[in-house]
């Protein structure tokens, strides 16, 4: 009887050590995904998205552009979400892009050039400019009395940095120093 009882209970810590073996494997910790190859194309496509979104934000439920936003992974740097005084939000950002003076962008934004700045592995950075088509409100008084002028529409341009890991934006911030809208070199 002493015999039988011994074989079951080795016969069950047999099975219990299978058993956590099998789970043991199944949740161990590996490698996630291989690193994706970089292309230049993919990478494009991405800044070309990410203007789309910044033409279409304005007019979609601030929940859709959260969802898009963690569907993509995109960071932005926190010197695009301050706002004047105010800092905001991702989603806010890209819903209130094309609006200036609280008047929407009678054009959408255009994407002027891009380039690739950086690329190592399946790491890159892209420097790109964005043209808009924007709303100034009238300044009577100026810069300490200069430079007054009325209410008008014009053309501007910014340009951006984004970083890249496997082909997919990680960080996008302003770029000043890409001296947009300087055609004269």
């Amino acid at each position: 009887m002493e015999v039988k009882r011994r074989t079951i209970f080795a016969a069950g810590i047999a099975a219990l050590g299978v058993t956590m073996s099998g789970q043991a494997i199944s949740c161990s910790i590996t490698a996630s995904r291989e690193p994706s190859r970089f292309s230049d194309r993919a990478c494009q496509r991405v800044i070309r998205e990410f203007v789309r979104m910044l033409n279409e934000a304005p007019s979609m439920d601030i929940n859709a552009v959260e969802t898009w936003l963690e569907q993509n992974s995109i960071s932005l740097d926190s010197d695009l979400l301050w706002s004047g005084s105010q800092q905001t939000d991702a989603a806010t950002f890209l819903r209130t892009y094309r609006v200036s003076d609280g008047k929407l962008d009678p054009k959408p934004i255009r994407l002027t050039e891009i380039e690739l700045v950086r690329q190592r592995a399946n790491l890159a950075s892209y420097a790109f400019t964005l043209r808009r088509y924007s709303h100034h409100a009238a300044d009577p008084e100026g810069c300490n009395g200069l430079f007054v002028h009325d209410e008008y529409w014009g053309e501007e341009e910014a340009a951006y940095i984004a970083a890249f890991k496997n082909n997919q934006i990680t960080n996008l911030r302003e770029f000043p120093e890409w001296f947009a809208g300087d055609r004269s070199v």
